[in-house]
């Protein structure tokens, strides 16, 4: 195999594609070539890469958050089998807008699909959207980075002592005692 693919991860591709052609020019008996290639596809199969885009999408006409609501749903629509596109909240009005694909092109170009549906179906109220991260490929670290932050926006969202409407209450009532 080196000698005729120069390397036998390059015969082990066409394996994928023709193990016909391989295994009549390299032999190999008839109940190992079912295992091999077996192991072929599996170790050679390729891996599907999550594609991400952050947006911004605002509504501040009558409508609001309905339309940003029906909107988003339009991005998800745009769905195909091959590149399932789902929309996440991170805080508003950030939202990331995500699919997998084993073809990274196809991926890039089913989220502008989702992207131009979004803002098409919001400028229909009267709404905008900015796309603050173009869609590209996320490794393992973006993704790291990417639940940081989720953790960190949710922190300052929690409730701490004093923020409820009671403690104001009562607060301005002592002072008004000591008064």
């Amino acid at each position: 195999m080196y000698k005729k693919y120069g390397h036998a991860y390059d015969a082990f591709k066409l394996a994928l594609s023709d193990p016909d052609t391989l295994f009549t020019e390299v032999p190999v008996d008839p109940e190992y070539r079912d295992v091999l290639v077996s192991n072929i596809k599996r170790r050679l199969a390729p891996q599907p890469m999550k594609i991400r885009a952050d947006v911004e999408v605002t509504c501040f006409h009558y409508d609001g958050i309905d339309a940003i609501k029906e909107a988003l749903k339009k991005g998800e629509e745009t769905s195909t089998e091959d590149c399932p596109v789902k929309v996440r909240l991170v805080a508003p009005p950030l939202y990331v807008v995500v699919t997998t694909s084993i073809v990274k092109e196809t991926g890039i170009k089913a989220l502008n699909i989702a992207i131009e549906a979004i803002a098409q179906q919001i400028k229909k109220s009267k709404g905008e959207l900015i796309v603050k991260v173009a869609p590209r490929t996320v490794q393992e670290r973006d993704e790291k980075e990417f639940a940081t932050m989720l953790e960190k926006l949710e922190k300052q969202n929690t409730d701490v002592p004093g923020d409820d409407d009671e403690s104001e209450e009562e607060g301005s009532a002592e002072e008004e005692e000591n008064n």
